[in-house]
């Protein structure tokens, strides 16, 4: 009991901290339309009917903003994470209270897991407010009889997410360094996750990269579910297995990743420093 105390506690302090900038966060609201919205006017300005035509052929929709909407929606989802962990992190270091915590009688990885929780639920909540925002602005045609497996793909796609986070946070205690790098990593995620076009389309080598990251997965079985785009493996069940194979993964090659970092950093200099 006392374990989830301090998960519940972290979780919530975490929560209350991240709304406190409320409109920093109803502007998360509006991203994943931004994101639609230069390919969109760009496409129908230079392209004409025939670019139509060749998405129809290569993404299988004819909802192009549907689809780009969703590959936004998952775009923030990943720089969430990423800046939202990175950012508690860096703040910890700033505040010089980092190394208090690993001294604390709370086991680290149960701080880390509520801090984790409450990012999470703020994404979640976040996503599903701004695929009603973009589906509004844009008319995009969603399936809506299949929102339970959409709701499904993204809460198993969440955790491996985070398990990305944990690696970026290994990355930044041993740099020290936190926006350079998420400016360069979050657009190659970009690529990677296929926001503007599928994954499928690319060359043998840069299309397996994309199979080994996880954001892939859940943006494509988002689309899947939401606007009959094929799976990824040919199969909805398939794509969540291998989802739910991440969430193992990828959260503890995270924390395996941090833990060792953060053992040489206090061996030498310690982590207080920034």
């Amino acid at each position: 009991m006392q374990m989830i105390n301090i998960v519940w506690q972290t979780t919530y302090l975490q929560f209350r901290l991240l709304a406190r900038a409320w409109p920093a966060r109803m502007m998360d609201l509006f991203m994943p339309s931004v994101v639609v919205l230069i390919p969109v006017v760009l496409g129908r300005a230079v392209g004409g009917d025939e670019a139509g035509f060749n998405f129809v052929e290569y993404a299988h929709t004819a909802d192009v903003a549907g689809f780009l909407l969703i590959g936004g929606g998952c775009f923030l989802l990943v720089t969430r994470s990423l800046w939202g962990f990175s950012n508690w992190l860096r703040e910890e270091m700033r505040g010089g209270t980092l190394e208090g915590l690993y001294l604390s009688q709370a086991p680290m990885p149960v701080i880390l897991l509520g801090v984790a929780l409450a990012l999470m639920s703020y994404s979640a909540l976040v996503f599903i407010g701004a695929m009603v925002v973009g589906a509004f602005i844009f008319q995009a045609m969603f399936q809506t009889h299949y929102l339970l497996l959409a709701l499904v793909f993204l809460l198993v796609g969440l955790p491996p997410l985070y398990g990305l986070a944990l690696l970026y946070g290994a990355l930044v205690l041993q740099v020290k360094e936190t926006d350079a790098f998420l400016q360069v990593i979050q657009w190659l995620a970009t690529l990677l996750m296929g926001v503007y076009f599928p994954i499928t389309l690319f060359p043998a080598a840069l299309r397996i990269a994309g199979l080994l990251f996880p954001p892939a997965w859940l943006a494509n079985g988002l689309r899947g579910a939401l606007l009959n785009v094929p799976f990824l493996s040919g199969y909805w069940l398939t794509d969540i297995a291998v989802l739910l194979l991440f969430s193992i993964l990828a959260p503890w090659l995270g924390y395996w990743t941090l833990a060792r970092v953060e053992k040489s950093l206090r061996a030498g200099s310690g982590l207080g420093g920034y």
